[in-house]
């Protein structure tokens, strides 16, 4: 019996291309030791433009499946039956698609800065690139996981380079305290994601498929085989906990403020971007994998989750003055309104249209999300570095900086607003999308919470749009240099701008496609 076949390979193509092109930049190195770096780059720019090329335009082969013909691996957004691969370990859908695609879009724009981001700060090496594949190509396998097996190994591909980019500046103590904080507490996060597998593994049978575990998991009555259906609600809460981790929700939120602030900036921009988006797909898929009878007793869970890390997130982040960390801190509070799309009303006939809205509003939101972030934190790279030192960027030193750095004033001023919902950006549209979800699905303490969160989250928005435009009579230091010093960086920040903008503007066309293609999730 062969473990793969052309077509499961065909299936990954996006994955393994990223892979391939880590596998190659690392035999460069000895081929081409003079010019590694700019080969590094380069190969790293072109395999991830092509991966998204094939995910966009899909690949011209098909098999025969149930008398039809079906291609393996199909253009985006084009509506056919679900993908199988490696002996249904993988599964691709349009939710994943989707997903999968707003990551590539992600890591090439991060891609486009990097190389001056990590000139200046003298810790351009090739690994860097390498180590960025092997991550993005991990979150890719991770959204499409169909088996618990699979998402831990997706999980760990995705997370081991992260360990090393989190303290990738290994003469600052701040970045090597990075480092260890984000790698022993994501052992803990790992190790609550095994017990949820074995859990569940016990209560199934034997199962560790999700679709499997579905349908046998629903089928056992509580009152009958209480130990397998006691064993069933602690696996799904020990693997919710995991992918808590990941998606920064309180209470599973420890490690977020210190590892970003001490993290280089460009590392903190993939962990706030392209992790958020894989962990809220994965979350979001798991919640519809776990059987109604399930659900309706973790549901509190997501609520905590949900509601503690809103009201946390804001709550912190009003106090901040370090830049970096009052983001940290607000990336918290988003993933509390992003969670609230896990929760579902039981027992509602309107379930599969609730779901299907609510995983429209969250790939608006999540798209949204990290295009303002990587927008944000691109313009505080620049900034930290724009007098030749590294630097922390506190409220203080944006004083008068519309006068002296325009550029960087309204890119900054730009993500703040967004983020603070402020129509017409993409933002606004957001949560607008949010709130619709709730209070259609009767969700009305959520929607309300969501409402009163998003104008506490004003408050401190707004106080980086004031310090930049208003706040002249102290001036700060002066934060010197360009807010994008490179093309690369120059076409990456208009790109990032212009969706933060556009997004918004045809917020309408953008959500009625996410609904056409998150038709169906197993």
């Amino acid at each position: 019996m062969n473990l793969f076949s052309i077509n499961d390979l065909i299936a990954t193509a996006p994955a393994l291309v990223l892979v391939t092109g880590a596998i190659l930049i690392l035999l460069l190195q000895i081929v081409l030791p003079k010019f590694r770096l700019q080969a590094a780059y380069g190969v790293a720019i072109a395999v991830t433009a092509a991966a998204i090329l094939l995910l966009v335009t899909g690949i011209p082969t098909s098999w025969q499946a149930a008398g039809a013909t079906v291609q393996i691996l199909p253009p985006i957004g084009t509506p056919v039956p679900l993908t199988e691969a490696f002996n249904r370990h993988v599964l691709f859908s349009g939710f994943v698609s989707e997903f999968s695609l707003l990551i590539l879009i992600a890591l090439l724009l991060l891609l486009l800065n990097s190389r001056r981001l990590l000139a200046e700060l003298d810790l351009n090496l090739v690994e860097a690139y390498l180590m960025m594949l092997f991550s993005a190509a991990g979150l890719l396998y991770f959204i499409a996981a169909q088996d618990l097996i699979t998402l831990f190994v997706a999980l760990e591909l995705s997370s081991l380079p992260l360990f090393v980019l989190a303290g990738w500046d290994r003469h600052s103590k701040s970045s090597n305290e990075a480092g260890i904080k984000y790698f022993l507490l994501s052992v803990l996060a790992t190790t609550f994601l095994l017990l949820g597998i074995a859990f569940l593994y016990g209560a199934s049978e034997g199962r560790t498929n999700l679709n499997e575990l579905f349908y046998s998991l629903s089928r056992q009555p509580q009152s009958v085989r209480f130990a397998p259906f006691l064993f069933g609600i602690l696996g799904w809460i020990f693997i919710y906990a995991a992918i808590a981790f990941k998606t920064a929700l309180v209470p599973f939120h420890g490690w977020v403020a210190d590892v970003y602030e001490g993290s280089i900036t460009f590392v903190t921009s993939f962990m706030a971007s392209l992790i958020k988006i894989a962990a809220v797909a994965v979350f979001f898929k798991l919640v519809m994998n776990t059987p109604e009878n399930h659900r309706a007793i973790v549901q509190p869970v997501l609520m905590v989750f949900a509601v503690g890390s809103m009201f946390y997130g804001n709550l912190t982040a009003l106090v901040q003055t370090n830049l970096k960390r009052m983001f940290a801190f607000s990336s918290i509070a988003h993933a509390g309104y992003m969670a609230t799309l896990f929760i579902f009303p039981v027992g509602s006939a309107l379930l599969a249209e609730i779901q299907k809205e609510a995983s429209a509003a969250l790939f608006f939101y999540v798209a949204g999300y990290a295009a303002t972030t990587i927008l944000v934190f691109t313009v505080i790279a620049f900034l930290e570095t724009g007098d030749g030192e590294k630097r922390r960027i506190t409220l203080e030193d944006l004083k008068g900086l519309g006068k002296r750095n325009p550029l960087a004033a309204f890119l900054l001023s730009l993500g703040a607003l967004s983020f603070a919902g402020i129509p017409p950006l993409v933002g606004f549209f957001g949560k607008l999308y949010i709130l619709r979800v709730l209070l259609g699905s009767g969700q009305y303490i959520l929607a309300l919470f969501v409402a009163i969160n998003s104008l506490l989250a004003v408050y401190y928005y707004a106080r980086i749009v004031f310090h930049c435009y208003w706040d002249y009579e102290t001036e700060g230091e002066k934060l010197t240099g360009s807010a994008l010093r490179s093309p690369a960086a120059w076409i990456s920040g208009m790109a990032l701008a212009v969706t933060v903008i556009g997004l918004g503007l045809v917020s309408s066309p953008v959500l009625r496609y996410a609904l056409d293609a998150m038709v169906r999730f197993r």
